[in-house]
């Protein structure tokens, strides 16, 4: 039976152990990108890394000594703690590389997706940590995690979706100009060619939330300065 335990407490370890690595490389590396792009946001290197670091050391010395050690260790609450505080950290610094990001989105849409997100992943790890075995606390907070695993995963979810659309509206914008601005000469002709690419576009819109469920986070202002965009790069070009 012990035996068994031991074999159980590893697979679980090990299986926990990857995408929790997996998920704080992708948080360092954007928030990384992030905060080297932003120049009003540049923080020391070294505060940086160990703001990142302190939860990856603490989940993994907390981890590896609840399931290395006996569990009739006297000091394994102790364990417990550093292991909680980890992976509460870990869940809290996830969330966080998620809104930092949204500080320079333009489309307020995303932002509410990429927020909705953080809120998820925040919330799953808190609940997760509260330990079912605290009859006051531990059965009302694992219930959240069914909601907190909805909220992260629509987030991300429509995030990705409206992000995708705005990319194929744009490429809409270019094709439905590519033949009309060969004939652009006078500012009618551009009245005629943003009136038309702006029904086209309009059309698809409807379209893609009627398929999706989910609107675009492109505005008609942002298409109309994208078009303006268009017209002046094939005016230089010509």
């Amino acid at each position: 039976m012990t035996i068994k335990l031991d074999l159980y407490n590893q697979v679980i370890y090990w299986t926990s152990l990857s995408p929790y690595i997996l998920t704080w490389i992708g948080t360092a590396l954007l928030l990384h990108y992030y905060y080297k792009r932003t120049e009003e946001n540049k923080i020391g290197s070294i505060k940086f890394w160990v703001i990142l670091t302190i939860p990856l050391i603490l989940y993994l010395i907390g981890s590896g000594l609840i399931y290395s050690l006996p569990s009739d260790i006297p000091y394994r609450f102790y364990f417990r703690l550093i292991f909680r505080a980890g992976t509460i950290g870990s869940s809290v610094l996830f969330g966080l590389a998620f809104y930092i990001t949204t500080r320079r989105l333009a489309s307020i849409k995303v932002k509410d997706y990429l927020i909705i997100t953080a809120i998820g992943i925040i919330t799953i790890g808190i609940a997760n940590e509260i330990s079912a075995l605290q009859q006051t606390y531990g059965a009302a907070a694992h219930s959240l995690v069914l909601l907190a695993s909805y909220l992260f995963s629509i987030g991300l979810y429509c995030s990705a979706l409206s992000v995708s659309q705005d990319i194929s509206l744009r490429k809409i914008v270019r094709k439905s100009t590519s033949d009309l601005l060969d004939r652009i000469g006078t500012a009618q002709m551009e009245k005629d060619i943003e009136k038309n690419v702006m029904k086209v576009v309009g059309d698809n819109k409807k379209e893609m939330e009627i398929q999706t469920g989910i609107s675009p986070s492109m505005t008609d202002e942002n298409i109309k300065e994208y078009l303006q965009q268009v017209i002046e790069e094939r005016r230089k070009k010509t």
